[in-house]
């Protein structure tokens, strides 16, 4: 080939290379659809009680490739917060139930540790003083074995020490094991044996 043709062919490729974008656009990257792409992030929210109103609050960030189950609490959940911060309602109710049947089987009568203790929860006359310096309650001692006001007793008692700056997490073992063995009891190796009592019970009860 000479060297015109040689030159003709260059012109002619580069020219029919233009024409052909020309007519066809810019090059369009086809997407592999049968390319498996990466699970997006799900977030989980559930109900709140905050300031009175009910929120939704981020809970968790799950992979999208796992299937959704929700906790048992969140299913069950009305989303009311009990009285301490960082319990549910539905756990307090049944955590309150199980210490009441573990202490006295819910007799409103019920005396123990020789006599130191009275009515469902087994409230001693120290612990009641504690529920009255820190709470809006009068009364007294002999007032515990009115159940209602026992509670209130309770209530009061768990609002002083069962807090976060105190137990750091808020769990209904740790407030179970303080009722039993006072503000530090949650971290007595002798109070182990109490929460084993409570535990099944409440498991049970939180789950009807």
């Amino acid at each position: 080939m000479n060297g015109a043709n040689i030159f003709a062919s260059i012109v002619i490729g580069f020219c029919g290379g233009s024409l052909i974008k020309a007519v066809t656009g810019p090059v369009i990257e086809i997407p592999n659809f049968t390319e498996e792409k990466p699970p997006s992030h799900r977030l989980v929210f559930v109900e709140k009680e905050i300031d009175g109103e009910i929120k939704y609050v981020l809970t968790r960030v799950e992979d999208g490739s796992t299937p959704y189950t929700e906790p048992l609490e969140q299913v069950k959940s009305s989303g009311k917060m009990s009285p301490i911060n960082g319990i549910i309602q539905e756990d307090w109710d049944a955590l309150l139930e199980a210490i009441r049947i573990v202490e006295s089987n819910n007799n409103p009568d019920a005396v123990g540790d020789s006599g130191n203790a009275i009515g469902v929860y087994q409230i001693w006359e120290d612990y009641h003083t504690d529920a009255c310096m820190a709470g809006n309650i009068t009364g007294e001692y002999l007032d515990c074995y009115d159940p209602l006001y026992a509670e209130d007793v309770f209530v009061e008692y768990m609002k002083r020490y069962a807090i976060e700056s105190r137990l750091g997490v808020v769990t209904c073992e740790k407030v179970a094991r303080m009722h039993h063995g006072g503000p530090n009891g949650w971290k007595w190796k002798s109070t182990e044996k109490y929460w084993a009592k409570v535990e099944p019970i409440f498991e049970r009860l939180r789950r009807q």
